[in-house]
């Protein structure tokens, strides 16, 4: 099995034949024609390593790196992932508990599946929250105390989301507020019978932290309230408050 998933490449192909369409598109895909998307990937590649030959370098290399006041055991982490769990029930734990074990940093997201209190017990070590500056600056406010009373010591800002991007991938499949089934979706859930039926155990992905900060219960009206708090407020004097 370890064969079959040799690269990044190949994990990516077998997501896409496991899960349905719109979900493996929330996911690998970017805003507007994906023209960043692809000039970060083109940019990601484009960076080479010099080796440097001739060196005794039998044992263990060190990749350790400081950041922040500690030091990692690579030099990398998992980036804030917004409704992960579309791809598969309890993924954030899984990536938050997978950073710790290997010693980088993990970014609870403000949009996360999961709480930031339960994301912080999966990573004690090498959790961060990311912060989305809503809306509703009491909101803001709440986040931020529970960051704190949960013990995490590095917050993020989201600076450059003051209206959600518009997803040309979530278009054209259809998967967008007010979600809209139709029946291209459903054959598409149907085909994928492993995933339809991880989430009719768990229930529909859920935005965990902002459950608390409404009345609306179903997870497509947590999305539309999520939506809803998108805000182009934040400011050079904002953002020193919060600091």
């Amino acid at each position: 099995m370890a064969g079959s998933w040799s690269s990044v490449d190949d994990l990516r192909l077998r997501a896409r034949r496991r899960l349905p369409r719109f979900a493996f598109d929330f996911i690998d895909g970017g805003a507007g024609d994906e023209a960043s998307l692809r000039r970060n990937v083109e940019a990601y590649r484009a960076a080479t390593l010099t080796p440097r030959v001739l060196r005794n370098v039998d044992g263990d290399l060190a990749t350790a790196t400081p950041l922040f006041g500690r030091t990692w055991r690579v030099p990398f982490g998992v980036a804030p992932i917004g409704m992960a769990g579309i791809a598969w029930p309890g993924i954030d734990g899984w990536l938050a508990a997978g950073a710790e074990r290997a010693g980088a940093p993990y970014t609870a997201s403000t949009p996360a599946t999961d709480t930031l209190e339960a994301l912080r017990q999966a990573a004690p070590m090498s959790s961060w929250f990311q912060l989305y500056v809503g809306k509703e600056q009491w909101i803001v406010d709440d986040l931020l105390r529970r960051a704190e009373t949960a013990g995490y010591d590095t917050l993020l800002v989201t600076a450059d989301v003051p209206k959600p991007g518009k997803r040309l991938r979530d278009i054209r499949n259809r998967f967008m507020l007010p979600l809209r089934p139709s029946v291209r979706m459903a054959v598409d859930v149907v085909t994928h019978p492993a995933w339809s039926l991880a989430i009719a155990r768990s229930g529909s992905p859920r935005f965990r932290n902002l459950e608390t900060y409404t009345e609306k219960s179903s997870a497509s009206s947590l999305a539309e309230f999520m939506a809803s708090q998108s805000s182009g407020r934040l400011d050079w004097a904002l953002f020193d408050a919060i600091r």
